[in-house]
């Protein structure tokens, strides 16, 4: 289904169509044109696979630095591509490899579990760079991120097995 199919994009200069900002889909799609060299379920496997990946190696990377931190407290812990630093009861991650998808895909993960959670927010170091950043105020923040991430990756594994399991 194209979203055109759905909603008419508003026109400023006709004053035609739906804003952004009024129309609440309730349906997505996506699509994709190749040369008939890959199916879309390997795609989709390769998309799933990609994200499970880098889900993974950021929850080890904070495996890592829970365990270090739990044997030598700091405020401040750096390794191979995670910084994590503790500044007024807010600690801030930044995993280096990761953009923008990650930050947000977890934070908001954050929020769904701990709908009380103080602060939350996701960014990136800069637009030109890789660097996702995720600011976390609460009581765990290691034990909530860490959480996060599990369900992230229970998501990922959610969505494929629902597209996949589909018989288009």
């Amino acid at each position: 289904v194209c979203s055109s199919d759905l909603m008419e994009p508003y026109n400023i200069y006709e004053k035609k169509g739906t804003r952004s900002i009024e129309y609440d889909p309730k349906e997505f799609s996506l699509s994709f044109t190749t040369t008939g060299n890959i199916k879309p379920t390997t795609v989709i496997k390769n998309m799933c696979d990609v994200l499970t990946n880098k889900l993974n190696a950021a929850k080890s990377k904070l495996t890592e630095y829970i365990k270090h931190v739990s044997e030598h407290p700091k405020i401040y812990y750096f390794a191979e591509n995670i910084e994590v630093s503790v500044r007024d009861d807010m600690t801030i991650y930044k995993f280096i490899g990761e953009y923008i998808t990650f930050a947000y895909m977890v934070a908001q993960r954050c929020f769904v579990l701990d709908p009380n959670i103080k602060f939350c927010t996701p960014a990136i170091e800069r637009y030109d760079n890789e660097i996702a950043i995720i600011k976390l105020k609460h009581p765990d923040s290691n034990g909530l991120l860490l959480k996060a991430i599990d369900e992230c990756i229970n998501d990922v594994d959610r969505l494929y097995m629902e597209l996949t399991s589909k018989k288009k």
